[in-house]
C-alpha cells in the first residue's frame, strides 16, 4: 500500500482523517494525496482501492465528512479525484477479494513502468 510518488502524502492531515490503508491500496501518483485531509474523513481503504495517478486525490477532504470503507473501489487514474463518483464501487457491496486485489496491484505496478 501507498506505492508511487506522494502517494499517501498529507492523507488524513490538518484535522481529517483517515481509516486503514491496507490491501495494495493507493498505488500510484498521488493515489492518495490529501485523502481525508482539512477536515474531512474517509474510512477504511482496502482490497485494491485506490490505483493509478490521482485516484483517490482529495477524496473526502475540505469538510467532507463521512466517505465510507472503500473496498475494491476506485480503481483507475482520476476515478474519485475530489469525489467518490456513484459508478466507482461495485455495486453489489461484494467488492474483490484479497487475491484479486494482489493481482490488479502487480498490474497498476508494472504500467507504472
Amino acid at each position: 500500500s501507498c506505492l508511487g510518488t506522494n502517494a499517501c502524502m498529507i492523507a488524513g492531515s490538518n484535522g481529517g482523517s483517515v481509516g486503514l490503508i491496507s490491501g495494495a491500496s493507493c498505488v500510484g501518483e498521488k493515489a492518495c494525496y490529501a485523502t481525508g485531509s482539512e477536515s474531512g474523513s474517509v474510512g477504511d481503504i482496502s482490497l485494491a482501492s485506490c490505483l493509478g495517478t490521482n485516484a483517490c486525490n482529495l477524496l473526502g477532504s475540505h469538510g467532507n465528512v463521512g466517505v465510507g470503507d472503500l473496498s475494491g473501489c476506485c480503481t483507475t487514474p482520476d476515478k474519485c479525484y475530489g469525489g467518490l463518483p456513484d459508478d466507482a464501487c461495485p455495486s453489489d457491496g461484494k467488492g474483490i477479494t484479497s487475491e484479486e486485489a494482489q493481482v490488479v496491484s502487480l498490474l497498476s505496478i508494472n504500467k507504472m513502468g
